[in-house]
């Protein structure tokens, strides 16, 4: 009785254990790129909640709300979660036009002519199977010797897609043990069952 008491403890610990959350994507910096512009990634997740965290790099005179306004918006799977005007460098003023995450932003200009950054973190809904990550800036065109932008340091974190042959991890080994112990433990029981014959 006893072992039956541990092995169904075990297995509460082992069910109770959260699952560690994985990097599924990280880029160190795409470089400067023309407004307008776009970048964009795929990658693979076991879907459920996770998190983005990035750089948006302006560089010389990236406006924010003014005569030349230039517009920066995320899509995650096609749906825009994301989108603002920031002085990056180009003068004008801030203004966050759609954020559905509650993401949190930092940072700003470094002044005129300077560029500037944003340090951007939400979190995010990721799909079972393949997701899509849009980074996009309108506006008039510019050459990249008057503006540009950027993104840094970007970092998904999320639930993993099992791998095919991996390493169970430490929870699914105290299930796996538990499992056997009972189906031992049941057989034994089995055996000594004496049958009487009259």
């Amino acid at each position: 009785m006893k072992s039956i008491k541990f092995l169904a403890a075990a297995s509460a610990i082992a069910l109770a254990m959260p699952a560690q959350a994985a990097t599924l994507y990280t880029d160190s910096n795409t470089g400067e790129m023309a407004t307008p512009g776009d970048y964009g990634f795929l990658f693979g997740s076991a879907g459920g909640a996770g998190t983005l965290s990035f750089n948006l790099d302006g560089y010389r005179t990236l406006d924010g709300v003014n005569c030349c306004t230039d517009t920066f918006d995320l899509s995650i799977n096609s749906s825009t979660v994301l989108s603002l005007s920031y002085d990056l460098g180009g003068g004008g003023s801030n203004s966050l036009i759609l954020d559905s995450n509650g993401a949190i932003i930092t940072g700003g200009t470094f002044g005129g002519n300077l560029g500037g950054q944003l340090q951007i973190w939400l979190p995010v809904a990721l799909l079972n199977g393949n997701n899509t990550f849009q980074f996009s800036y309108s506006g008039g065109a510019q050459t990249t010797t008057d503006e540009a932008w950027g993104l840094s340091n970007i970092i998904v974190t999320g639930n993993a897609r099992p791998i095919s042959g991996a390493v169970p991890e430490p929870a699914t080994w105290a299930m796996m043990i538990a499992g056997f112990g009972l189906v031992s433990m049941a057989m034994r029981r089995k055996q000594s069952v004496s049958v009487r014959y009259a």
